[in-house]
Parts: C-alpha cells; structure tokens; sequence
C-alpha cells in the first residue's frame, strides 16, 4: 500500500501530467490486486481516489494555469484544414 499512496502523494506529478498520474496509481492498485495484497473493493476504493485526484488537478489547472486546456476543448481540423471534414 506504501507505494501507491507515495505515487500518488507525488503532486508534481499529478499536476504535471494528470493523465500519466492517475494511469500509474490504476496501475500500481492493479499489480497489489494480482498479488493478493488487496481486495477488488480495495482497489476499486483506491481507483476512485485516484480519479478524484486527477480531476482535482485538472479543474485546478483549468482554474489557475492560463495556458493549461484539456483536449477536450481544442477544436479539431483536417490536415489540409478543411472544416467541413
């Protein structure tokens, strides 16, 4: 359990990559699920904390860094820039 609450402690990597961060935890829940350290309720709880902490960067970024969009917001083109595409 150490290791995944240390990842997700990790706040530079959470708010520098909020994508990676939250797959990482999913990850690490997933390998002590493998090896019988959790239950499937355990690494459910856990995966929803990681989920909490990703959207709570991402809403902070949103809220505070200018430059920060999720790709949610780009608009999307064609290659030759044909908008009808």
């Amino acid at each position: 359990m150490e290791p995944w609450r240390r990842y997700l402690d990790d706040h530079d990597s959470r708010f520098n990559y909020p994508e990676m961060h939250r797959s990482m935890c999913r990850l690490i829940s997933q390998d002590m699920l493998d090896e019988l350290i959790i239950s499937a309720a355990e690494k459910f709880e856990l995966d929803e904390i990681a989920n909490a902490a990703y959207w709570h960067a991402v809403e902070t970024l949103i809220d505070c860094e200018p430059d920060f969009m999720p790709s949610g917001f780009y608009d999307l083109i064609a290659r030759d820039g044909d908008p009808n595409r």
